[in-house]
């Protein structure tokens, strides 16, 4: 009902609705590409009409997970369709990843934050079929962009208790089985 709020994260604002709008309840919304969803809390007025301004305090947070932009080809060719994956865990054997992405020749490219809870060295692990490329903190720590069947991959980086990191997953598929998963794992923290 408006447009995507940026750099009001615990802040009020005031936003013009562009259709009725009622906010009793709980509602979430989620902005793509900017990762960042929209709690609504108290109102004020709870609802309305079109084009009648109103304040609303409201919080903005990263959604857990990852932000995965589906293509079509193996070099990030036509945008098929965006989605929130909670994790990178997946095994879709000779089939699609969902609806209107071919079960061959596509790519996808996941972004997202870590948040480590111990300053230490970290262990992240890709395991893929077929190629795959990953940042840690705009840092590539793996690349392996070629035709495979299921490979694992790892590589390590020193990360800071509390502080978030951007990781950017990089995956393509050519033919036949398709997998990719992103694993990591450091001090107090179980391969996860």
């Amino acid at each position: 009902i408006f447009g995507t709020p940026t750099n009001t994260i615990g802040k009020t604002v005031t936003i013009t609705a562009t259709d009725a709008f009622d906010c009793t309840g709980s509602k979430v919304y989620t902005f793509v590409p900017n990762c960042e969803s929209l709690t609504l809390g108290s109102t004020s007025p709870a609802s309305g009409t079109l084009g009648e301004p109103y304040t609303h305090a409201f919080t903005v947070s990263k959604p857990a997970g990852l932000i995965g932009q589906y293509f079509s080809g193996m070099r990030f060719g036509t945008l098929l369709t965006t989605r929130q994956d909670p994790s990178i865990n997946f095994d879709w054997g000779t089939g699609s990843p969902g609806a209107g992405i071919p079960a061959d020749v596509f790519s996808v490219r996941w972004s997202g934050t870590v948040t480590p809870a111990i300053t230490g060295t970290y262990t992240f692990r890709t395991t893929t079929d077929d190629g795959v490329r990953l940042w840690v903190n705009n840092v590539r720590i793996i690349n392996r962009w070629v035709d495979q069947s299921a490979t694992s991959n790892s590589a390590t980086v020193t990360l800071t208790a509390g502080v978030p990191v951007p990781i950017r997953y990089e995956y393509y598929e050519n033919a036949g089985f398709a997998s990719a998963v992103l694993q990591w794992s450091g001090p107090s923290l179980p391969l996860q």
